[in-house]
């Protein structure tokens, strides 16, 4: 389910402060720093990209060579824009969409005879989504299993168990295809939408997943995942039994501008970069990341501007 952001329509905030301090973006965490799950769990890494508005932009991280797996943006004249997660073995692929037009996102699997998508419910503009995306590594379960009670709960592996009337429990590894000792089949895939950048991501021993994240104010990042099972009988028949997946599910804490990790932007995330460039508190490595909205490698009160104007669209 998506997480919708809230906005304020009029925005007045006074804004005082005893001195034109900052605080490093780039500075190390420290043992008196506030420490919380989300910030052990998150690294940021030294690669960046520049996607042009209305591009799309493909890359793959852990993901198999033989992967059934594709991506697809389809416009409202039925006109469809896709790449197979096979297809980046060799490197990222970049799609040049129709500028004017609105796109929903497909995704799923291909298995030549049998195929089959999931698809996010909106269509959604991309003549503004161009800008810099940075490369981030998360421990999966830390970051998606919701705060608020309702969704998959992923294994500290990143794996996720299912249970089915018909085929019983198994759990999914999202490395492509899974055959057990009784010959069926249980293919798995997964990838991360963040803005126009699609990262195909098969979890590490770790548990962890790296993927390119939009910098843009709110912009937020969703895991799309998808499975499928050809059961065999103990007759020795087997079943098209179908799956599941989402194409929606929310990785908390990961907006620019969310800088106290309550997983909303809204006006007390100024007040907290406010409460840092005065000395009032600490702000953790996560932090530090999300509350540098401009990008210049310190937070300032340029940064609280920043969010200001955005919560006042």
């Amino acid at each position: 389910m998506k997480k919708m952001s809230f906005k304020l329509g009029a925005l007045a905030l006074s804004i005082v402060l005893a001195t034109a301090s900052t605080v490093s973006a780039g500075a190390v965490q420290t043992n008196s720093e506030p420490v919380s799950s989300y910030s052990s769990d998150f690294k940021l890494l030294p690669s960046n990209i520049k996607i042009s508005d209305n591009q799309i932009y493909f890359s793959r991280y852990n993901t198999p060579s033989k992967s059934v797996f594709f991506g697809k943006y389809v416009d409202q004249n039925n006109k469809a824009y896709s790449v197979k997660f096979s297809e980046l073995m060799s490197g990222s692929k970049t799609l040049s969409l129709s500028k004017g037009q609105k796109y929903k996102f497909y995704f799923g699997y291909d298995l030549g005879s049998s195929s089959g998508s999931g698809s996010d419910s909106t269509y959604r503009s991309f003549s503004n989504t161009g800008g810099t995306y940075r490369k981030v590594r998360v421990k999966l379960s830390t970051f998606i299993n919701s705060p608020y009670g309702y969704g998959d709960v992923y294994a500290s592996d990143g794996s996720l168990t299912k249970t089915d009337s018909t085929y019983g429990s198994h759990t999914f590894r999202f490395g492509d295809v899974d055959i057990t000792s009784d010959g069926s089949k249980y293919y798995s895939g997964m990838c991360v939408r963040s803005g126009a950048a699609i990262t195909a991501v098969t979890p590490n021993s770790n548990g962890e997943i790296e993927f390119y994240l939009n910098t843009a104010i709110g912009s937020g990042a969703y895991v799309c995942t998808d499975y499928y099972i050809f059961y065999k009988h103990k007759d020795g028949s087997k079943s098209d039994i179908g799956g599941g997946g989402s194409t929606g599910s929310h990785l908390h804490a990961l907006e620019i501008g969310d800088a106290d990790s309550s997983c909303f932007v809204n006006i007390k995330d100024a007040t907290e970069i406010q409460n840092a460039i005065s000395g009032m508190n600490t702000l953790n490595s996560l932090q530090k990341f999300v509350s540098d909205v401009n990008f210049d490698s310190k937070i300032d009160i340029k940064d609280v501007t920043a969010i200001q104007r955005y919560l006042a669209e």
